[in-house]
């Protein structure tokens, strides 16, 4: 008998989770029932826990904490079958991301040059009226004064050269709104709708990148495009806007190595010429492919410090009932700029 599907806090080879308690799980075949289980535990190459042979038919465990950043783990078990045969060892791997004081970047806001919107497209034409009978309706309330229609705004592109030498590297981002990033050209992950959903004014996700392959020796280029998301699109049946704030932002960190290479910053550029011309994630998007080919209109950013708890994803955990409870941020799906 062998285990196969092995997770850790139930997810797959997780690549940036937080670090804290360790939940293990497998499924078995080869064989009719797992009667006993052994587990060994490393992190960074260090034995931390061994739990001898047990006796037992559940295919999870408890283990003890990991703790620390960057720190490379791995977990491999081996079954009894109903015969007391010992099966093969099977192994999986995890990594934990980036502490809260790990951060040496600022967030970075895109959004410092006016820029005429017009507000004559399709999905401005449908919000502007809406938007303007539900404040008259507030205001004759008396639920406050009427607020003046705000257009949708494109999606920004920021960027930002660095040299490093060929090594094992990791990009770490979250933003306020939604991301997608490339780093020479290349999209970096498969997310969409990163960094996921969450009270965006209490906290947010981070994602962990392997981008080992995409690194050049010498200059490299990371380019990030930066939507609205939950943050700031028109949310619920009232329509509302800027839930979690106005001011959409980046935080990202790339290392090589274990050393910061390039961080967010107020050395980057912005520009709002892109093809994404107005986006949100109700009233969906405005596109135009003649903005497509070499970006255009760069200028300066703005650059700020935020205390924003920062958290990893995880699995499912476990309440005080002992009961397990899923994990999904704050109930959205995780995952580019809409």
């Amino acid at each position: 008998m062998r285990a196969i599907n092995l997770k850790t806090n139930h997810l797959t080879a997780p690549l940036g989770m937080d670090a804290g308690p360790l939940f293990l799980s497998w499924q078995c075949v080869d064989g009719v029932r797992q009667t006993a289980y052994e587990i060994e535990l490393t992190a960074n190459g260090e034995t931390v826990w061994h739990s001898g042979k047990v006796q037992s038919a559940a295919v999870h465990a408890d283990a003890p904490t990991v703790g620390g950043s960057r720190v490379r783990g791995c977990w491999r078990v081996r079954l009894w079958d109903e015969n007391d045969t010992p099966g093969a060892w099977s192994e999986a791997h995890f990594e934990t991301g980036l502490a809260q004081s790990d951060w040496q970047g600022e967030w970075v806001d895109p959004e410092t040059e006016e820029i005429d919107i017009p507000g004559d497209d399709a999905i401005n034409a449908f919000a502007r009226p809406n938007w303007e009978r539900k404040q008259a309706e507030k205001e004759a309330a008396g639920k406050g004064a009427a607020e003046p229609y705000k257009p949708h705004r494109p999606a920004s592109y920021l960027r930002k050269t660095f040299t490093a030498a060929k090594g094992e590297a990791r990009l770490y981002i979250t933003a306020k709104g939604l991301y997608a990033v490339w780093l020479n050209g290349v999209r970096v992950g498969d997310m969409v709708l990163a960094p996921g959903s969450f009270t965006g004014n209490k906290h947010l996700a981070a994602q962990t990148y392997d981008v080992t392959q995409y690194l050049r020796d010498g200059e490299n280029e990371l380019l990030v495009a930066l939507g609205d998301g939950w943050h700031r699109s028109t949310g619920g049946v009232d329509g509302d806007r800027d839930l979690f704030g106005d001011t959409l932002g980046v935080l990202f960190q790339l290392e090589v190595n274990g050393q910061a290479v390039c961080v967010s910053d107020g050395t980057m550029q912005a520009t709002q010429c892109g093809p994404i011309r107005q986006n949100d994630m109700q009233q969906g998007e405005v596109y135009d492919a003649r903005f497509e080919g070499n970006l255009t209109g760069w200028h300066g950013v703005r650059a700020y410090r935020d205390d924003l708890p920062i958290s990893h994803p995880r699995g499912p955990g476990r309440g005080p009932d002992g009961v397990q409870r899923g994990d999904c941020g704050d109930g959205g799906d995780p995952g580019g700029p809409d």
